[in-house]
C-alpha cells in the first residue's frame, strides 16, 4: 500500500510538473501546485515541531516522518522519506515489539493509546525513552496510525536522579535516626559508670583494691565518654569544610611506641598479642606530618581491631613505599578477627556506619571512627583502604606522604634539658596540679603563674625558663596576648598553648605564635609526644 501510495503521489506531481505545463488545462495544473505547496507547508510545520511525528501503519511500515522523528529512527535528521523503515525495528526487546504490534492493533480498532516505552535508535547501541501517543487517522484514504513520540530521556535521568537522592535521603534518615538512638546509649552507660562508682567511692569500708578498680572503671568510662564528644564536634568541623591539614615535625617510631604503650593494656587484658613493626630508623622517622590526625586514624583503626578480635594477634606499623618520583609511608593494622564481607568494604567509612551485631560481638561506638579517619587521610593527601576476607582478619592500610626531615643526618638537640625550667601558666587549679603530676612523673622542674602577666614577667625575669606551657584564657592578661609579649624578647623559647578550644578552626588562629597545640583534656601520652618535639626526654609514663 506504502509503494502504491508513493507510486501515485510521484506519478501526479510529475504530470503536474511536466506534461502540465503544456497543457490546455491551467486549472488543474493550478490545483494540482495547491495540493503539493499545501504538501511542502504541511511537512515543513511539522518538522518544526519538537515532538516526533510518524505515519505508519498496523505493521509498523512507516508512510510519513518529520526531522524530528529521523533522528529518533537512526540518530540523524537526514534520513531519506523514500527509505524503507518499519518501526518495529526500534523496539530493543522483542516482547516490547511483541506488546507494541498488539497495541497497533487496538488503536486500528479505534482505541487511543499513550504509553511509555524504550527505544533504540538504528545503528545505534544507546536507549532512548519516550512516551508515545497513537490514535487512528486517514492519510491518502488510506486508514493509518499518527504516533506522536515525545523523548524524555533526560527527564527519565532526571526522575532516576531524584529516586536515588530520595533513596539516599531516607538512608541517611534512617541512619540519622539509629545515631540518635544510639548516642542516647552511649553518652548514658558511661555517664552511669561515672556517677555511680564516684559516688561509691565516698563510702568508707572500700578496700584499696576496690577503690582502685572503681577509679579505673571511671577514668576508663571518661574516656570513653570524650571519645564521643570529640568524634562528634570533629565530624562537624569536617562537615563544615574548617579542618585542614597541620604539619608539624614529628617522630614516626616514637609514636608507634606511644600507641604501643596506650593498647598493651587493652590487648593483655582481652587475651591478645600486641605487636607493631617500624620500618625505618629514628633519624630517618623524623617526618613533617599532621601529628594529631595520624594519631587518630591509628588509634581508631587499632581500637577497632582489638575491638572485633577474639583470638589471636593485632599488629600495626609502616614502611617506606618508594616509587619512580614519590615516596610514602604505608601504615598497616592488621588483626586475626571476623573479617569484613566484600559489600561492606567500602560503607564503613560512611558517616554512622557500624559492622553488624549479627556477628556476635558487642558493638560499641556510634559509626564515626572509620569516617572521620577516611576524612583526615584526605585531608593529609593520602588515602585509606580495607582487605578482608570474612572470618579471616582484616588488614587496613593507610598511605601518607613522606616528607622527611633529616634525611639520614644526626638528629639535632633539643632545645631545652631535663635541668631546665618549665613554666606552666595555668589558673584553674585542678588543671596544674594534673600537668603538675604528669611532669614531676617525667623529672622535669616547672613553676606556676596564675595569669598571663604574671608568665610575662617570670620570662622577663628568669632566664632559665626554656619552655611555656600557655593556657589560652588566663585572667589580667589572656594566654594569646602573653604569648606575643613573650616572643617579643625571647623568640626563641618554645610556646605550647594548652585550651579547650579542641577544633582545628579554633585552633588555627592561635598557630601564628603558639609553636604547637594541647587540647584539654589533655591526654598524657599526647602530652608526652608533644614535650618530646622540644624536650630531651628519656623516660616515660
Amino acid at each position: 500500500m506504502r509503494d502504491d501510495w508513493r507510486e501515485q503521489r510521484n506519478q501526479i506531481i510529475g504530470l503536474g510538473e511536466n506534461s502540465f505545463k503544456k497543457s490546455y488545462y491551467p486549472e488543474l495544473q493550478e490545483k494540482l501546485s495547491e495540493l503539493e505547496t499545501s504538501y511542502k507547508n504541511l511537512k515543513s510545520i511539522f518538522d518544526n515541531v519538537e515532538d516526533g511525528i510518524v505515519l505508519h501503519d498496523e505493521n509498523g511500515c512507516v508512510y510519513f516522518h518529520n526531522r524530528q522523528m529521523a533522528g529518533i529512527i537512526n540518530n540523524s535528521e537526514d534520513l531519506a522519506e523514500e527509505k524503507d523503515v518499519n518501526v518495529s525495528e526500534l523496539f530493543p526487546d522483542e516482547r516490547d515489539k511483541i506488546k507494541m504490534q498488539g497495541f497497533w492493533k487496538e488503536v486500528m480498532g479505534g482505541v487511543p493509546k499513550i504509553i511509555s516505552t524504550a527505544l533504540m535508535p538504528l545503528g545505534s547501541e544507546k536507549k532512548i525513552y519516550v512516551q508515545v501517543s497513537m490514535n487512528k487517522t486517514i492519510w491518502y484514504g488510506s486508514p493509518l496510525i499518527v504516533a506522536v513520540i515525545r523523548d524524555f530521556t533526560e527527564r527519565k535521568s532526571f526522575e532516576n536522579q531524584l529516586v536515588k537522592a530520595k533513596e539516599k535521603a531516607e538512608e541517611g534518615e534512617r541512619l540519622m535516626t539509629a545515631f540518635l538512638q544510639n548516642i542516647s546509649h552511649e553518652i548514658r552507660t558511661p555517664l552511669n559508670a561515672i556517677m555511680g562508682f564516684s559516688g561509691l567511692l565516698t563510702e568508707d569500708e572500700l578496700t584499696s583494691d576496690k577503690r582502685n578498680d572503681f577509679v579505673s572503671i571511671i577514668l576508663k568510662s571518661s574516656n570513653q565518654l570524650l571519645n564521643i564528644v570529640n568524634d562528634i564536634l570533629t565530624i562537624s568541623s569536617i562537615e563544615t569544610r574548617q579542618v585542614k591539614q597541620n604539619l608539624t615535625k614529628s617522630n614516626v617510631n616514637q609514636l608507634i611506641d606511644i600507641l604501643f604503650a596506650a593498647f598493651k593494656e587493652e590487648a593483655d587484658y582481652n587475651g591478645l598479642e600486641l605487636k607493631y613493626h617500624k620500618g625505618l630508623t629514628d633519624n630517618s622517622a623524623e617526618v613533617y606530618t599532621d601529628t594529631i590526625k595520624l594519631h587518630r586514624i591509628l588509634s581508631s583503626l587499632i581500637s577497632n581491631a582489638l575491638k572485633f578480635t577474639k583470638t589471636g594477634n593485632v599488629t600495626f606499623g609502616y614502611d617506606l613505599k618508594s616509587g619512580e618520583e614519590w615516596e610514602c609511608l604505608l601504615f598497616f593494622v592488621r588483626d586475626t578477627g571476623v573479617g569484613i564481607e566484600k559489600d561492606r568494604q567500602q560503607i564503613i567509612f560512611e558517616k554512622f556506619r557500624k559492622i553488624d551485631n549479627k556477628i556476635g560481638i558487642l558493638n560499641r561506638g556510634i559509626g564515626l571512627g572509620l569516617s572521620i579517619a577516611k576524612a583526615f587521610a584526605d585531608i593529609m593527601g593520602g588515602r585509606i583502604w580495607v582487605q578482608s576476607e570474612p572470618g579471616e582478619g582484616a588488614v587496613f592500610y593507610l598511605e601518607i606522604p613522606y616528607k622527611p626531615i633529616y634525611e639520614g643526618k644526626t638528629m639535632e638537640n633539643k632545645n631545652v634539658e631535663n635541668t631546665s625550667l618549665i613554666l606552666v601558666a595555668e589558673d584553674e587549679e585542678y588543671n596544674y596540679l594534673y600537668l603538675d603530676e604528669l611532669l614531676n612523673k617525667l623529672g622535669l622542674n616547672h613553676i606556676q603563674a596564675k595569669d598571663g602577666k604574671a608568665a610575662i614577667d617570670i620570662c622577663r625575669e628568669n632566664k632559665n625558663v626554656s619552655l611555656v606551657l600557655m593556657d589560652i584564657k588566663m585572667p589580667v592578661i589572656d594566654g594569646y596576648s602573653a604569648a606575643q609579649k613573650i616572643k617579643e624578647f625571647s623568640p626563641k623559647i618554645p610556646i605550647i598553648a594548652q585550651s579547650a578550644y579542641a577544633l582545628e578552626h579554633e585552633r588555627e588562629k592561635f598557630r601564628d605564635v603558639f609553636d604547637d597545640y594541647l587540647a584539654k583534656p589533655i591526654n598524657k601520652e599526647i602530652f608526652l609526644m608533644t614535650l618530646r618535639k622540644f624536650i630531651d626526654i628519656q623516660n616515660g609514663y
